[in-house]
């Protein structure tokens, strides 16, 4: 081999050389990024086992919380839990806000028995279920409240008695003939309170200011109180109606108790709190899965943890089996028994199955690459060897070359 040629023939082997190594560093490198991705995933996988939920205590064990199981119907009877936005309102569902907000445009009217009552009949009115005073469905709630008006009349200093003629009043003053024909008074029964579409028909004007008085009369009869004699318990009216309706067997077959236990506790709650919010707000309107806040569990753990949306209990006592206060007071998931954050796998296998087969799928991929790497690595070394070999022959054949030439000129 000439000397140039044999020297361009080392040139190259020695490109040849650097490349190989330099392919070979690539590729080490390559395998450190695999242990980080290693890492990485262990890591994630690791985070997935310790991953809590917030929960809320079912009779069936821990469920994943949102609002639907913590407020919502599903709840109806005890409904243990309030949520408050960060400017302290209530939020509750949308149903609640459009009649609490349809109800209170009647100031005078502040009664969370009235508030269900109200709900039941289907936002008609305030006062639907008064519209007939021969009304059987109605009865049975209206002889409750005349027990009780007796007997708050008679213990405590208010004006019900007043109210209740003011009302009667009106029936008088518009009803010609309200004498019978034995000369007493039609309108003296207590009943006639609840007949409301008979005075809208003698006058509409009066029946508007008898929407007034009849307001402010059940405001007065829920709210008065009662001192028992025998227990020296004080109940208000509310109390004594509902233990009228349990004792007197007066329950009316289309008022639910737990419906109306649903409605008075939603409400004695906005009242604790001073307003309430729409679980439908816009506001809300940023829930992670299907933009549905109501439903959203991991949306409701978010808004929690950062302080948009704080937990309270709520505390209710009854009087024959029917809420007649509720009382609220502050908690949080780590010191409430019925909500709380409770490990993620304990209570989604899936989510376990989950996290496992993510874990071994890319330990997988990892583990091919790095086999890859392997071979690859294996080739070049290979290379190398066989262009250090050559390079090693190459260079003494130009060794021999010079020693030769140098001879032959000495």
């Amino acid at each position: 081999m000439g000397m140039s040629a044999s020297q361009a023939r080392l040139l190259t082997i020695t490109a040849r050389l650097h490349d190989v190594e330099y392919q070979a560093q690539s590729i080490q490198n390559a395998k450190i990024q695999l242990a980080t991705q290693e890492d990485k995933i262990q890591q994630e996988y690791l985070d997935a086992l310790d991953a809590t939920t917030l929960t809320y205590k079912t009779d069936n064990g821990y469920v994943a919380a949102n609002f639907n199981n913590l407020c919502g119907r599903e709840n109806i009877t005890d409904n243990k839990i309030a949520l408050r936005d960060e400017n302290g309102s209530l939020i509750v569902p949308e149903e609640i806000y459009k009649g609490y907000m349809e109800f209170q445009k009647d100031a005078y009217t502040d009664s969370a028995y009235q508030f269900a009552i109200f709900m039941i009949d289907g936002n008609t009115g305030k006062h639907a279920r008064y519209n007939n005073v021969d009304d059987a469905g109605a009865n049975n709630i209206q002889n409750a409240e005349q027990a009780a008006y007796e007997k708050l009349i008679n213990n405590e200093d208010n004006n019900l008695e007043g109210l209740k003629e003011d009302i009667l009043d009106l029936f008088r003053e518009n009803d010609p003939d309200f004498t019978t024909e034995d000369g007493s008074d039609e309108y003296d029964s207590f009943s006639y309170l609840y007949a409301s579409e008979q005075l809208k028909a003698l006058n509409p004007d009066a029946y508007k200011e008898y929407q007034e008085l009849i307001g402010k009369f059940f405001s007065a009869l829920y709210s008065a109180t009662y001192k028992d004699g025998t227990t020296g318990e004080f109940v208000n009216g509310a109390g004594l109606v509902y233990e009228n309706l349990e004792q007197g067997d007066f329950i009316a077959e289309d008022l639910d108790k737990d419906e109306l236990n649903y409605y008075i506790n939603y409400y004695n709650k906005i009242k604790s709190c001073g307003s309430c919010v729409s679980i439908e707000d816009k506001k809300f309107q940023g829930a992670i899965g299907n933009d549905d806040p109501a439903s959203d569990g991991d949306w409701l753990q978010d808004m929690v943890k950062s302080g948009k949306i704080t937990i309270e209990e709520a505390k209710v006592t009854r009087r024959g089996g029917v809420i007649t206060s509720t009382t609220l007071s502050s908690t949080s998931p780590s010191s409430d028994e019925n909500i709380s954050y409770t490990t993620t796998t304990d209570i989604d296998k899936r989510a376990l199955q989950k996290a496992e087969a993510k874990y071994e799928t890319e330990m997988k991929k990892i583990d091919r690459k790095d086999k890859a790497y392997d071979m690859t690595l294996s080739k070049l070394e290979t290379q190398r060897n066989a262009l250090t070999t050559e390079y090693d022959s190459v260079k003494k054949v130009i060794s021999d070359n010079i020693d030769r030439t140098f001879g032959i000129f000495s």
